[in-house]
């Protein structure tokens, strides 16, 4: 049946475009959250549009940049002070082992925390997958 088949064709352009559109806003407003501190506006802009992924790769760049991971943050990351630090803490006094490996992507444990609980609050599912057309209007 030729009218199905093109009308599937068309569906999967549809859903194709709706995606790339998706992806586009994600990554623009990536852009502007490596760019400083960035307000609570845009991060909640942010918040409806990136996955936790997306967050993380911010996180990461940011690092690599010098900055703080934190979007919110306009620090600068602590210089290398020459000593070997491992992947874990060990804490005497809290009788606790802590992983830093997350911790060096930040200017300090408020900025981790804050930024990990707006990490949290982020969908695991992709823009297009939540809105549909409404995603692609933006």
């Amino acid at each position: 049946d030729a009218a199905k088949a093109a009308a599937n064709k068309a569906d999967m352009e549809r859903r194709i475009r709706a995606k790339v559109s998706c992806d586009k806003a994600a990554y623009s407003i990536q852009w502007r959250l490596l760019e400083g501190a960035v307000d609570e506006g845009t991060l909640s802009v942010a918040a409806q549009i990136l996955q936790p992924h997306h967050y993380d790769d911010v996180e990461t760049e940011r690092a690599l940049d010098g900055q703080c991971g934190n979007p919110r943050c306009a620090g600068k990351l602590p210089k290398p002070d020459g000593r070997s630090r491992g992947r874990y803490h060990f804490s005497v006094a809290d009788k606790r082992v802590y992983d830093c490996e997350g911790l060096r992507r930040f200017c300090g444990i408020e900025c981790a925390r804050t930024s990990r609980e707006y990490a949290a609050g982020l969908s695991v599912t992709a823009l297009h997958l939540r809105e549909g057309e409404a995603a692609v209007q933006r």
